[in-house]
């Protein structure tokens, strides 16, 4: 199976799948969607075949790339779980929790999580009240290069304006070793912010982005022949420093829980609608653009091929920059050009869309281009 990008739009009158996570929304276009679910999942293994009434078992994934997907779409539900009950305010915490020792055992990990919040909410009725020092959380699981787990938690106290907990009296609860407590950072994605810390692995650079050390260079050059790993990109957090993105999947055990949450904690809603009717309900407009894909996925072996194309918006960003404001304005402006009849408008504006609308062709055109010249200077 190939994916490539491509150019690709929705139109008003397709049908999207809406994700609502609040000030942050996804909408999801396949060209070829089947919108009717063929099985009825009984349990974990089995399923039911509702056209023959035959019951079946599923596969287990046997191949890193199954693994591989599976994990990439653990860590986007997490991302939507994320963006749907947190975004920065003074009543939320974002906890790490360390272990002194290398702490391997993945089941004793776990044991030792489920009391330690045991512990830790038996500490919040008593400082704050049964009623006030109630929590809803995510918890996420994640290991180290060592060998090593350790923990990441997303805290929210529902009824309470600000909290804070000093870093001493939380390790103290915790007992196996360092912890830090921060203010979860506000961001325009909090989801992808989170789970860049579960996926991504620092890379160590000077400050103009080369790497230290022929021992620096191995280490990145074995993280990216690993699988689910990317090239190596400037870290969002920090403009100063690199990561390999995906470096830390390989690291993940096959069947393993990444993540789990409170009772409290609430899923993000879902619907299929055509465009039009999203951009009416969700009131998203081209200036909340944060994030964009569109990607054709063919399966030679099986003669398919499908266009996928993911749009974000985010209520709380106004980018009169994002590539479909600058597609919206130079539309506008050849709409109003063709009706005043300026001929030179009319050339300008189909030009600047065509460079918007075609961008991912050009970049292939030139790539091909300069393959060829290289090709022939060899």
């Amino acid at each position: 199976m190939a994916v490539s990008k491509v150019d690709a739009f929705i139109n008003n009158h397709d049908y999207v799948r809406v994700t609502d996570m609040g000030h942050i929304v996804e909408i999801q276009y396949m060209e070829h969607w089947n919108r009717t679910c063929p099985i009825l999942k009984l349990n974990r293994s089995e399923y039911l075949v509702k056209s023959t009434g035959e019951i079946g078992e599923f596969k287990k994934s046997e191949t890193r790339k199954d693994n591989m997907n599976s994990l990439r779409q653990s860590f986007k539900r997490l991302s939507y779980l994320i963006n749907a009950n947190f975004n920065g305010a003074g009543n939320e915490l974002w906890i790490t929790m360390t272990y002194r020792e290398n702490m391997t055992d993945r089941v004793q990990a776990r044991k030792d999580f489920d009391k330690f919040l045991k512990r830790f909410k038996y500490y919040c009725r008593k400082k704050w009240g049964k009623t006030r020092g109630h929590l809803e959380y995510v918890k996420a699981t994640e290991p180290q290069e060592r060998g090593a787990w350790h923990f990441h938690m997303l805290v929210k106290f529902p009824l309470m304006k600000k909290v804070y907990i000093d870093n001493d009296t939380y390790a103290k609860i915790w007992k196996h070793g360092i912890t830090k407590v921060k203010r979860p950072d506000k961001t325009d994605n909090m989801g992808a912010y989170f789970t860049s810390y579960l996926t991504n692995v620092a890379v160590d650079c000077d400050e103009e982005g080369y790497l230290y050390t022929e021992e620096d260079e191995k280490r990145v050059d074995e993280l990216l022949g690993a699988p689910g790993a990317s090239p190596v990109l400037t870290d969002t957090r920090d403009q100063s420093k690199k990561v390999v993105k995906g470096g830390r999947l390989h690291m993940y055990e096959t069947g393993m829980q990444l993540h789990n949450h409170s009772r409290g904690i609430k899923m993000p809603n879902r619907k299929d609608m055509k465009l039009k009717k999203a951009q009416k309900c969700y009131g998203f407009k081209p200036e909340n653009l944060t994030l964009r894909k569109s990607l054709k996925i063919e399966d030679v072996e099986n003669d398919f091929e499908n266009i996928l194309i993911i749009e974000q918006y985010n209520s709380e960003v106004w980018n009169t920059d994002s590539f479909l404001a600058k597609r919206q304005i130079w539309y506008q402006r050849l709409l109003k050009a063709e009706a005043d009849e300026e001929d030179d408008w009319i050339e300008l504006c189909r030009n600047e869309l065509a460079k918007i609308e075609q961008k991912y062709e050009r970049i292939k055109a030139y790539e091909e281009h300069a393959h060829a010249e290289k090709k022939g200077m060899a």
